[in-house]
């Protein structure tokens, strides 16, 4: 019976430069060549994702992208979105201009480019991972012609702002359908209620008619909490917050920077390279 493993980029199948190691590389190379399937799971949008899998030559059978924290699903074989969940245009503006309040950089995204409202700090940090061509404008959604899958708070210094934000904006966001989670302490993302990286597991399994049991998620922080949770073996990291390891069932003995998913994957379903 295939199995279907999900799992987060960075922290997780990522070390710390951005990289994975040769014993990984063949690790999940034989994992899709068994019948499994990957999911490469990131709060970072669709293209950056498909430069990770492109730059990892994960180009293995029975691989799929999860973006923008389960809003926009990529059935890699047959080269299709599947699945897409966006904000309002108008839930997004909102978004904006409370941060601008707060003095707090926010930004969003179209299929192709940030949107920025400015080249600030905040931007030019994001910007030395996520390489997407910018759109500088004051309204960020001015150059949408849809609404977004997500926007996205930044902070390099005074994480409290984040912090701040997310406290003043809680109540509004549970009446209106949205949510926030970060996944690193400089970022906090803003999805709709309906996105989610258990959202995603639960879709990519009926999509491709696999049983939930046979999925396994692995992640080291708060926004892979939902789907460890949901998944039916739940991996957190040896680096991940203690949040995420308290939501799932095994934890790494070695850390990202050390192959450790790679390893727990071979001594958890025999895989040998």
């Amino acid at each position: 019976m295939a199995k279907i493993l999900f799992t987060d980029l960075d922290g997780t199948l990522l070390d710390s430069n951005k990289k994975i190691s040769d014993f990984t590389f063949k690790v999940f190379n034989k994992w899709c060549s068994c019948g499994n399937y990957l999911v490469l799971c990131s709060g970072r949008d669709l293209n950056s994702v498909k430069d990770v899998q492109n730059e990892l030559k994960f180009n293995f059978p029975n691989v799929l992208l999860s973006a923008y924290n389960g809003g926009q699903l990529f059935d890699c074989k047959n080269q299709k979105v599947f699945h897409r969940n966006c904000l309002s245009i108008e839930h997004t503006k909102f978004l904006s201009q409370q941060a601008k309040k707060m003095d707090l950089h926010m930004h969003t995204f179209s299929d192709t480019h940030i949107i920025s409202p400015d080249d600030c700090d905040a931007l030019k940090f994001y910007r030395k991972i996520i390489k997407n061509p910018v759109i500088f404008s004051q309204d960020i959604t001015s150059p949408l012609t849809q609404g977004p899958c997500k926007c996205l708070c930044v902070e390099a210094y005074n994480l409290q702002k984040l912090s701040d934000f997310r406290s003043k904006m809680q109540n509004w966001a549970d009446d209106n359908g949205v949510q926030m989670v970060q996944s690193t302490p400089y970022l906090l993302e803003i999805i709709p209620a309906t996105s989610g990286k258990d959202k995603a597991v639960l879709k990519i399994c009926e999509y491709l008619n696999i049983q939930l049991e046979d999925s396994i998620a692995a992640g080291d922080a708060e926004n892979d909490i939902s789907m460890i949770r949901v998944s039916g073996t739940g991996i957190a990291m040896a680096n991940a917050s203690q949040e995420v390891k308290n939501a799932a069932d095994i934890i790494t003995s070695r850390n990202c920077d050390d192959s450790g998913l790679a390893w727990q994957i071979c001594e958890c379903f025999g895989i040998s390279v």
